[in-house]
């Protein structure tokens, strides 16, 4: 493995038995759209993921599971946090902070005793944090790391020599180079993200059932965020598209080899969603590693596994949201709609599809619930766990709740039923078409019921006054609250 066992050799071993408590295994994947996965129904006819699949069938789907926001940075803030990040986030936007009294996932459960890894992207946004920033992982709960700083990564280029010769400023949230390992940096020369993470994802586990102590992984993967070029030939070979070429300093610098192939135009619309797909079939491989991975070690009955996007598919990469409207960007569902299951066997039955809304927000006292641990109602968690519902016991705490969203100057909220969406989309205009579906955009107030129309094509608005009343002042009472955590750049508080 190019890992290599570093793990084993690094971690100091803990003594002490893990009881009951479930080992937690979180996977992420980077602009998957809702459409893209299989087991979801409605999934579109040239997709399969075999072995995500696994987990939906030994556990739970959430056919309603969303995110916090339709971009990265904000999204991942929500989900680590359990809160709605605009508490801090005034201007819903692309970049975050993390204040001090938001504890994370991964603080609640070494509280608690377990071991915990970050692996992967670790994404707030622009002006990436330093090592002394409290958005550095190893400030806000891991134990270890092996990531990057960013929204995206060079899938192959990993080493220090590279990173010289980019001719790339540090400070950009697309980079090149080593990775983060703890709180130095490694070279991880011939490795590939997606293998590597799941190599680090696996040793983590060995370390820790050596060690009988029961461990979190927050995992990570950039793909299929761009540049979903980026794939093993083996990959791209089943879908017929060829190799790009990889960043020489020839090029000039990275950041604009970068923004060659981070959006259509060198690549066509087709062909980009054939490098999706092929980028989606090698996570999906890395995934049933991982998956028998934990069945080897014997652990796959006592290991709570979700599987998450951090929001809709990217219009830029040939993502697919269907049968939802638009994408990534965007508060239609299509952006913040996402593919999202859970499995813990012998606690969750599995096969089941679960249509109450869910949210990743909901994944930390979930987690905590799990652990054995309790949540002080002074901490303000905005989620409620899933567990519950998860098991097949009464629980009301899902069907009746309002969700709600803003990015930038769109917004919405959803209670049963209903959705409200206000503000002009932000939209990728080269595939508008093939995106957003249904009549104009528009900043007026659109209405939506998706029990009948999931899709949001018919506005009724103008037939429901009363409840757009409703929804709205809803909205602005939760909007009222932004900022009430404090306000300011990141890293500031």
């Amino acid at each position: 493995m190019v890992w290599g066992g570093i793990v084993g050799n690094t971690f100091a071993e803990t003594t002490g038995g893990s009881g009951d408590r479930p080992n937690i295994l979180l996977i992420i994947a980077d602009d998957q759209g809702y459409g893209d996965c299989s087991i979801y129904p409605e999934h579109a006819a040239d997709v399969k993921t075999p072995k995500m699949d696994e987990i939906g069938k030994a556990g739970a789907v959430f056919t309603d599971g969303y995110v916090t926001a339709p971009v990265c940075s904000p999204s991942r803030t929500g989900m680590i946090t359990g809160r709605y990040q605009e508490r801090w986030n005034v201007e819903a936007g692309w970049r975050t902070a993390l204040p001090e009294r938001a504890t994370t996932i991964a603080e609640h459960l070494r509280a608690l005793g377990y071991a915990t890894m970050m692996i992967g992207k670790n994404d707030f946004g622009m002006h990436l944090p330093s090592k002394e920033d409290r958005r550095y992982p190893m400030n806000h709960g891991y134990d270890h790391l092996l990531g990057f700083e960013a929204h995206a990564h060079d899938y192959f280029l990993l080493t220090s020599k590279i990173e010289k010769e980019a001719n790339h400023p540090h400070d950009v949230s697309a980079n090149v180079g080593p990775l983060d390992f703890d709180r130095t940096e490694k070279d991880f020369p011939g490795a590939y993200t997606t293998d590597l993470f799941t190599d680090a994802a696996i040793d983590f586990a060995k370390t820790n059932v050596a060690a009988h102590k029961p461990f979190f992984t927050y995992l990570a993967y950039n793909a299929v965020h761009d540049l979903v070029e980026q794939t093993p030939k083996k990959y791209l070979d089943l879908y017929g598209v060829k190799p790009i070429p990889l960043y020489e300093p020839s090029m000039g610098s990275y950041l604009d080899y970068y923004h060659i192939y981070n959006k259509l135009g060198k690549v066509n619309e087709t062909d980009m969603r054939k490098y999706y797909l092929a980028d989606l079939a090698c996570l999906d491989e890395n995934v049933g590693r991982l998956l028998g991975a934990l069945d080897q070690m014997g652990i796959a009955e006592n290991t709570l596994v979700v599987f998450i996007s951090d929001n809709g598919g990217s219009p830029n990469t040939g993502g697919n949201c269907r049968p939802l409207r638009g994408s990534k960007f965007t508060t239609f569902e299509g952006g913040v709609r996402i593919p999202f299951m859970i499995k813990w066997p012998g606690k969750i039955k599995g096969g089941q599809m679960i249509s109450e809304p869910a949210m990743s927000i909901d994944l930390l006292p979930t987690f905590v619930e799990a652990a054995g641990g309790t949540i002080k109602p002074e901490e303000e968690i905005d989620g409620v766990s899933l567990l519950g519902r998860a098991e097949g016991k009464e629980d009301d705490s899902l069907s009746g709740r309002t969700l709600y969203w803003k990015f930038l100057k769109q917004w919405a909220i959803r209670r049963g039923e209903w959705k409200l969406v206000v503000g002009k989309q932000s939209v990728h205009k080269t595939v508008e078409a093939s995106w957003v579906l249904g009549g104009p955009d528009s900043d007026k107030p659109q209405l939506f019921n998706l029990k009948s129309d999931v899709a949001e094509q018919k506005d009724v608005s103008q037939e429901h006054p009363e409840i757009v009343k409703e929804l709205t002042e809803s909205y602005k009472k939760w909007e009222g609250r932004h900022g009430e955590w404090g306000h300011g750049e990141p890293g500031k508080y």
